[in-house]
C-alpha cells in the first residue's frame, strides 16, 4: 500500500505532468475522431498529436470545458469540427478562440450571447462557422462581425431585419455566408449589400422581387451567388445585370425567356453561372449570346439542336463552358465551332468520334477541353492533332492501346 509520498507524487503527476503533455493512452479514443462522444483533456492531449489527422471531426462531441478545449486549440490540422455542440461558456470560447487553423465549424451552437461572442470574434482560425444560430440579436451581430478572419458563416439565419442585416453587413473579411436566408425584403437586401466583403453568398433565396433584386445589385464586391432562385423575370433580371462584380451566380434558374435573358446580358463580369438552364430554344440561345461576361457557365445543357447552337456561337466572351453535353453530332458541332472566345469547354462528352473531332479540331480559339472522355482511339486523337489552338485537355485515360499513346506522343498540344 502507498505511503503519504508516494500518494502525493501520484497526485503531482495526474495534476501537473498531464497538462505538459503526460496524457492518457492513446487506446482510450475511438480511432474515427467521429466517434468521440467524451473528451478529457488528457485525452485531448494525445488526440491533437495524433500523426496522419488534417481535421479533427468532432461530430459526436456535445459537451466542452475550457481545459479541454485549450487542447484542441493546439491542432495543427486544417480544421476542428464542433457541429454538435450546442452551447457554450465564455471561457471556452476564449481557449478555443486560439485556433490557428483554417476552418473552426461550431455549427450546433443554437445560442450566442456577447459574453460568448466577444471572445469567439477574436478567433485566430481563417473561417469560422456559425451554421447552428437560427437567431441573433443585432449586438451580438456586430460583435461577431468583427471577426478578422477570411470567412463568415451564419447559413442557420432564415430570417433577419433590417438592423441585425447592418450589423451582420459589417464583416470586411472575404465571404459572409447567409444561404440560411429564403427571402429578404428590400431594406433587408440593401442593408446586407452594402457589406464591404468580397462575396455575398445568398443562395437559400428562393424568391427575389424587382426592389430586392435592385438592392442587391449595388452591392460593391465581387462575387454575387443567389443559385437558389429557380425563376427569372426581366424586371428582376434587369435588376441584377447591372450588377457591378465579377462573379453572379444564378445556377438555380432552371428557365428563362428571351426577354429576361437580354435584361441579364447588361452584366460585364468575369463570370455568369447558368448551369441550372437544361433546355434552351434558338430565341433564348440568341439573347443569351448577349451576355458581356468575360465566361458563361451553361453546363446543365445536355443537348443542342444545331440552331441552338448556331445562336450559342454568337456569344463573344472569352470562354464557354458546356459541360453538361453527353453528345454532340458533327452537324451540331460545326455551328458551335463558329464560338470565336479563348476557351470551349465540353467536358461533359464521354466519347467522341473521328467525324465530330475533325469538327472541333477547326474551332479557332484557344484551348478546346474534353476532360470527360472516358475512352479515345488513335484516330480521333490524329483528328484533334490538327487543332490549330494551344491545347486540347483530355481527363486521365488508362489502358490506351500503344498506337493511341503514340498519336498523343506526337500531338505534344493534346494533353491528359
Amino acid at each position: 500500500m502507498p505511503g503519504p509520498q508516494s500518494l502525493t507524487c501520484v497526485v503531482f503527476l495526474s495534476v501537473f505532468l498531464v497538462p505538459c503533455g503526460f496524457a492518457a493512452p492513446e487506446g482510450e479514443l475511438p480511432a474515427d475522431p467521429s466517434r468521440i462522444e467524451r473528451l478529457t483533456p488528457e485525452q485531448a492531449a494525445v488526440l491533437v498529436k495524433k500523426p496522419g489527422l488534417d481535421v479533427l471531426p468532432l461530430t459526436r462531441l456535445a459537451t466542452l470545458d475550457a481545459d479541454t478545449a485549450r487542447w484542441l486549440a493546439r491542432f495543427k490540422g486544417r480544421g476542428v469540427w464542433l457541429t454538435r455542440l450546442t452551447a457554450i461558456d465564455a471561457a471556452t470560447a476564449k481557449d478555443l478562440a486560439d485556433f490557428k487553423g483554417t476552418v473552426l465549424d461550431l455549427g450546433g451552437l443554437s445560442t450566442i450571447d456577447a459574453a460568448v461572442a466577444e471572445p469567439l470574434a477574436t478567433c485566430n482560425c481563417q473561417h469560422l462557422y456559425l451554421d447552428g444560430l437560427t437567431a441573433v440579436t443585432a449586438d451580438t451581430a456586430r460583435t461577431l462581425a468583427s471577426f478578422q478572419g477570411a470567412q463568415l458563416a451564419f447559413n442557420g439565419l432564415q430570417r433577419i431585419d433590417a438592423p441585425t442585416a447592418k450589423a451582420v453587413a459589417t464583416f470586411r473579411g472575404r465571404t459572409l455566408w447567409l444561404n440560411g436566408l429564403t427571402a429578404v425584403d428590400a431594406e433587408t437586401a440593401g442593408a446586407i449589400a452594402a457589406s464591404s466583403c468580397d462575396s455575398l453568398m445568398l443562395s437559400g433565396l428562393r424568391t427575389l422581387d424587382a426592389a430586392a433584386a435592385r438592392s442587391l445589385g449595388r452591392f460593391g464586391g465581387n462575387g454575387l451567388a443567389l443559385a437558389g432562385l429557380t425563376r427569372l423575370d426581366a424586371e428582376t433580371a434587369a435588376a441584377l445585370g447591372v450588377f457591378a462584380g465579377q462573379r453572379l451566380d444564378l445556377s438555380g434558374v432552371t428557365a428563362i425567356d428571351a426577354a429576361a435573358a437580354l435584361e441579364l446580358a447588361r452584366f460585364k463580369g468575369q463570370q455568369l453561372d447558368l448551369s441550372g438552364l437544361t433546355a434552351l430554344d434558338a430565341a433564348t440561345a440568341a439573347a443569351v449570346a448577349q451576355i458581356k461576361a468575360a465566361g458563361l457557365d451553361l453546363n446543365g445543357l445536355t443537348a443542342l439542336d444545331a440552331d441552338t447552337a448556331t445562336a450559342l456561337g454568337g456569344y463573344k466572351g472569352f470562354w464557354l463552358r458546356l459541360r453538361g453535353l453527353a453528345a454532340l453530332d458533327p452537324a451540331v458541332a460545326r455551328r458551335l465551332v463558329h464560338y470565336k472566345g479563348d476557351a470551349l469547354d465540353l467536358s461533359g462528352l464521354p466519347l467522341l468520334d473521328v467525324a465530330t473531332a475533325k469538327v472541333l479540331a477547326e474551332y479557332p480559339g484557344k484551348m478546346l477541353a474534353l476532360e470527360g472522355l472516358v475512352q479515345i482511339d488513335a484516330a480521333t486523337v490524329n483528328a484533334l492533332g490538327a487543332f490549330s489552338g494551344q491545347m486540347v485537355t483530355l481527363g486521365w485515360m488508362s489502358k490506351l492501346d500503344a498506337e493511341t499513346e503514340k498519336a498523343l506522343a506526337v500531338h505534344g498540344k493534346i494533353r491528359r
